[in-house]
């Protein structure tokens, strides 16, 4: 459950991928998004001021105590095309639409790409709390 505490949100994420259990942010495979790609909406239209890992909780602090129905999302909404440098592709390549940086910190190495890792990025989510 998500937990609201004064200004600081705190998810905690059920991450299973075994041997790699903390959360990361990725800026490298994918552009930095927005917040990482947190969203965030509240009566008082309190906005994010930073986004944090903790072991397995995202933690977020808002420019104030939020009142009223709350909802957070995450790479649910996007803000359009967005080109960068895939460091594995090697050229520029287009993102569309939504996505996040939050991250398992699994570092299995790809058996296809070579020097790429295969690694489990956190699924969308909207929820209102």
């Amino acid at each position: 459950n998500v937990v609201v505490d004064g200004a600081t949100v705190t998810v905690p994420i059920l991450n299973k991928s075994g041997s790699s259990p903390t959360l990361e942010i990725d800026t490298t495979q994918l552009p930095e998004a927005t917040n990482y790609g947190f969203t965030w909406s509240d009566f008082s239209s309190r906005t994010i001021s930073s986004v944090g890992v903790d072991g397995t909780n995202v933690v977020l602090t808002l420019s104030a105590t939020p009142t009223g129905t709350m909802t957070i999302g995450y790479a649910y909404t996007g803000i359009g095309n967005t080109n960068y440098t895939d460091p594995y592709v090697g050229g520029t390549v287009n993102t569309p639409g939504a996505w996040g940086n939050i991250r398992d910190g699994r570092d299995t190495a790809s058996r296809i790409q070579e020097g790429a890792s295969l690694r489990n990025f956190l699924s969308t989510f909207n929820v209102t709390l």
